[in-house]
């Protein structure tokens, strides 16, 4: 099924060997200074504060507000809030798994949550299954979600249904989880469709992890058992990767080697490369 789900910044820039490129402004900052909230419909059914790029509200007059977070609750001024996004295929779980295992850190992945909400019993995999049939139900009663990927992939308005059914439910997720870590120092929000949602705001820095197009389709095609067409079906769905390095604070470079990751994750926690 899909994956996951701005002010202005400078763009990133990697050096060959995938330099990770420290952050420059905080996010949560300039948008509590610079900027009022308010809500829009992102395209993917997924309603959440952004900010006006004018650095005004629209609407509201000009005094600025807090950020919100996913619900609208203010968002924790001195979290540090680490969104791991990059292309499918890239290796973002991968990092997260690093980001968790290694390094300690909570981490709030909105693929599981997606997962969780279409789970056996659910309202959610009951409307699904109301939609497209048993096709896309398992014989142990779970969702077939190789089917359904394949509907969705192929069919823009399906995807868009699915996304309207599923991401208020991860909305509230993300809400609770933030509430209940608020008093953790850092948390990873791991969201595939980070800037395709329009929720950088609720970061205060974005790294994108990276690989090249042709390795994406690899991955997906060993991964998924996708054929070539279907997998570059998947990589069009989203934005291109190019375009999400451009809005990165920090890129992860994910071509090299383990050791190679570790050690970019490692850099990009460090104190001095911190907002």
């Amino acid at each position: 099924m899909p994956e996951g789900l701005s002010p202005a910044v400078t763009p990133a820039a990697m050096n060959p060997r995938g330099a990770v490129m420290p952050p420059s402004t905080g996010r949560q900052a300039e948008a509590g200074s610079a900027a009022a909230g308010k809500e829009e419909d992102t395209g993917t059914g997924l309603r959440a504060g952004i900010l006006s790029r004018t650095g005004q509200a629209d609407g509201l007059g000009s005094a600025p507000v807090p950020p919100t977070s996913l619900l609208g609750s203010p968002a924790a001024p001195r979290q540090r809030r680490i969104g791991l996004t990059g292309g499918i295929a890239t290796g973002k779980s991968t990092a997260a798994s690093l980001l968790g295992q290694r390094f300690g850190l909570p981490v709030l992945d909105a693929d599981a949550f997606a997962r969780q909400a279409l789970e056996p019993g659910t309202a959610a995999l009951a409307a699904v299954l109301a939609r497209y049939g048993e096709g896309v139900r398992r014989p142990d009663g779970s969702l077939d979600r190789a089917a359904l990927g394949t509907i969705v992939f192929s069919r823009p308005a399906e995807r868009r249904w699915l996304e309207e059914l599923v991401h208020p439910i991860v909305r509230r997720r993300f809400d609770a989880e933030l509430e209940r870590l608020a008093g953790a120092p850092t948390v990873v929000l791991m969201i595939p469709l980070l800037f395709e949602a329009g929720l950088e705001h609720l970061c205060s820095e974005v790294w994108v992890v990276h690989c090249d197009e042709a390795e994406q389709l690899r991955r997906l095609v060993e991964r998924d058992g996708l054929g070539a067409a279907e997998a570059r079906a998947r990589l069009a769905s989203q934005w291109p990767q190019a375009r999400k390095l451009e809005r990165a604070d920090v890129v992860i470079d994910n071509r090299g080697t383990m050791v190679d990751l570790i050690g970019q994750l490692e850099r990009a926690l460090s104190p001095s490369a911190s907002r």
